[in-house]
This record gives C-alpha cells, sequence and structure tokens, in this order.
C-alpha cells in the first residue's frame, strides 16, 4: 500500500479503478479503516478512480504522540492529502467521522470538492449525540477491561480508540457548524440517513438538507447506524445515479424553492 506524508502523520491509502477516472474519495468511519469499503471497490471502481484512506490513527496511519483526534484537524488533513495527491478537484463519500470532516473541508477549500455524499452524518454534536456516545463509550470500556488479556497490546489500543472517539464528540466547539454556514456550501451534496439512527436523529439529516442549498436527501426505513451494511446494493445504485447526474467539472443548481 502506498503511504504519503501528509501534514505531521503518514497516511496510508490505496487506489483502484481507472487511473483516468473522475477521482472519488471514500472515508470510513470513526474506530475503522480503509477495509470498511472493500465490498464496494468494484462497483463504484468500473468508473471512478477510488482513493480509499486511513485517517489520522486509524488503520496503518500514524497520530504521532496520539494527538486527540479533532473533526476540523481531520478536514486539514483530508485537504493536505488531496493536494499531495496533486488532486484538484473529487467527489467524496463519508461514512459518519467520514461525512462529518467534509464539512471543515468543504467550508475551508470548497475548490477541492465537486461533491459530498454524506453517509449517517451530522454537521453539529448536540446534546443527545454527546450522551449517547459517552453511554456507548463508556460500556465498550467496561466490556474491553473485562476481556481476556490474551493480547494487551490490542486491549490498550481499543480502549485509546474508544478514548478518542468519545473526545472528538466532546470537544467543545470543534464540530458545531451553523445553518448559515452549510448554506456556503454550494456543491451537491447526496444526504443518505437510515430513520432510527441512534446518534443522530432524522432531525439532524434535514437541517442538513435544508441548510445546503443544492442537497438531496434519501431516508432509509427502519435502518439505523449501519446504511451501506444494511442496503448495499440500493446504496451502490443511488450514490452512482448522484454522482453521474453531477460529473466533475459541472457546478450544478440550487434546489428552486
Amino acid at each position: 500500500m502506498p503511504t504519503i506524508q501528509v501534514r505531521d502523520i503518514e497516511v496510508n491509502f490505496e487506489e483502484h479503478g481507472p487511473v483516468g477516472g473522475e477521482p472519488l474519495v471514500m472515508l470510513h468511519g470513526f474506530t475503522g479503516n480503509l477495509r470498511a469499503f472493500d465490498r464496494f471497490l468494484e462497483p463504484f471502481g468500473r468508473q471512478y478512480r477510488l482513493i480509499t484512506v486511513d485517517w489520522r490513527g486509524h488503520g496503518k496511519t500514524t497520530n504521532p504522540g496520539d494527538r486527540q483526534i479533532l473533526h476540523s484537524e481531520l478536514g486539514k488533513d483530508l485537504a493536505a492529502f488531496c493536494d499531495g495527491l496533486g488532486i484538484k478537484r473529487a467527489h467524496f463519500l463519508g461514512i459518519s467521522s467520514g461525512a462529518m470532516q467534509q464539512f471543515p473541508l468543504a467550508l475551508a477549500r470548497l475548490d477541492l470538492v465537486q461533491t459530498m455524499t454524506l453517509v449517517i452524518g451530522t454537521h453539529i454534536f448536540d446534546d443527545h449525540a454527546k450522551q449517547k456516545v459517552s453511554e456507548i463509550a463508556a460500556g465498550q470500556r467496561a466490556k474491553f477491561l473485562t476481556e481476556p488479556l490474551e493480547d494487551p497490546t490490542r486491549q490498550a489500543r481499543r480502549l485509546k480508540m474508544t478514548d478518542q472517539w468519545e473526545g472528538s464528540v466532546l470537544a467543545p466547539g470543534d464540530h458545531a457548524y451553523t445553518p448559515a454556514q452549510l448554506k456556503t456550501i454550494a456543491r451537491p451534496a447526496l444526504i443518505v440517513h437510515g430513520d432510527r439512527d441512534i446518534f443522530f436523529p432524522v432531525r439532524i439529516a434535514t437541517e442538513m438538507y435544508e441548510s445546503l442549498p443544492n442537497a438531496e436527501l434519501c431516508v432509509l426505513p427502519r435502518c439505523g447506524h449501519e446504511v451501506p451494511e444494511r442496503f448495499a446494493g440500493f446504496f451502490v445504485q443511488i450514490v452512482l445515479d448522484f454522482l453521474g447526474r453531477n460529473p466533475l467539472g459541472a457546478d450544478g443548481e440550487g434546489r428552486a424553492g
């Protein structure tokens, strides 16, 4: 796998699909890695130049000093990563935290963004999200600490990642974008959400839809925070349709009304 130096980290990434295809940067969720997209490489890779990334502190990408992972910093990492690869403009598809880091990217470097596909994401960590994350993080810590110490290093890493995950959500003011800020992101955006998401209720998805000037909204029934897994075939279909209608170089138009 190739790596590239980005800011203070060594980023691990993979490329798939046609070299001359429109770039599609795929961003996994917190505690995951680029393997999250393996099932989607074949259908998306027929047309697009896929770039899957282990972001800061995940997979094989470094995070010197175990720095706190903030979504605002992930957006800066992402911009520097694209610059390092010589990407002038790309499609971005992110799941959960992979969706969230697209907001600081777009607000700072809209020139890099052709489209945004925001899967089970949010523009703000409200009190509901903070409470849910803290509850689940506490349960994970209790589980990890009671497991047999067959691999202390792995156990320590899991505990550290849980702390990083909770810390990224509870960080004061780090991920709190207003509707007025979202209205400045004039790029096509596809919001894909589950109607039973435990972290981000549907009202979060509708607020993003109403605020982003060129957004489309797909809410999937009886689905929580596992949209791509539950609806893999349909997910591929709607994303490919969206990308196909917003090719590289097209500016898109805002919704009427």
